[in-house]
């Protein structure tokens, strides 16, 4: 289990939420876009287009181990049919919480964060989120979230490296 779905199952555990879904035809411009961090250090990202096609990025450590050595390695996905729906339909009930995310209580003060994003017809919609942050709502809204990482990080799995890049800020 990668550690973006491990910190995704411990906020469902404690309580916790985030992010978008569609209804409409996509538009020419529109893509769904998601960035959790931890600590300040990015854990994964991503951008999904209509056609399928988009860009996965997650961290490995760097060869010092220092905490903050990590490596950001970028895939790019090729057009692939019915993945925008796929990823829609993971998102659809997080979507109600569009601008404001869901209503929580803040429970744990160090787990991951992030954003979700979506552009529909040239609008930008979403939210930020932080899975320290317990509630019902945030529940449903962290489930969503978990299932799409889930189907973009399958994805992404086989799709070729497109870019390695130290990220050692030191």
């Amino acid at each position: 289990m990668s550690i973006v779905r491990h910190g995704l199952a411990l906020a469902l555990v404690v309580g916790l939420g985030a992010a978008g879904g569609a209804n409409a035809a996509p538009a020419a411009g529109d893509e769904v876009s998601f960035r959790i961090n931890s600590w300040g250090k990015l854990l994964e990202a991503w951008t999904i287009r209509p056609d399928g096609s988009g860009e996965y990025q997650a961290t490995k450590q760097g060869p010092t181990k220092d905490f903050y050595d990590v490596v950001l390695v970028t895939k790019r996905l090729a057009p692939a049919p019915g993945r925008y729906a796929q990823l829609q339909a993971a998102l659809k009930p997080a979507e109600r919480y569009d601008g404001k995310g869901p209503p929580c209580q803040k429970q744990i003060y160090d787990l991951p964060y992030g954003q979700i994003s979506w552009v529909r017809s040239g609008a930008t919609h979403g939210f930020s989120f932080d899975l320290g942050c317990g509630s019902a709502d945030a529940n449903v809204a962290y489930k969503a979230l978990e299932n799409a990482s889930a189907v973009v990080t399958a994805w992404a799995k086989d799709a070729p490296v497109a870019e390695e890049k130290p990220l050692n800020p030191k």
